[in-house]
């Protein structure tokens, strides 16, 4: 496929900002329909609610990482492969 052909493929499936707009004034009104509320209005009680379990949540562990591994008191000589 030529780079020409590739970037007229490309531009169909691109939306315009004006059609992204559209579709997402589409999805507000049918989540507003559904739930009974505005998703794009400020809920100041919930989002002070969301910051205080946030913040309550990284001040309890403070060293946790998900990258580091959590170490349990596991007896090493019982993980060790004796020939």
């Amino acid at each position: 496929m030529s780079l020409r052909a590739w970037l007229d493929r490309l531009a169909e499936t691109v939306r315009t900002p004006a059609e992204r707009a559209e579709e997402a004034e589409r999805t507000r009104q049918i989540l507003e329909e559904r739930t009974g509320r505005d998703p794009a209005a400020s809920d100041v009680g919930a989002d002070a609610a969301l910051a205080r379990r946030i913040s309550e949540t990284t001040s309890t562990r403070p060293n946790y990482s998900p990258f580091k591994p959590v170490t349990n008191n596991v007896n090493a000589s019982a993980l060790t492969v004796r020939p």
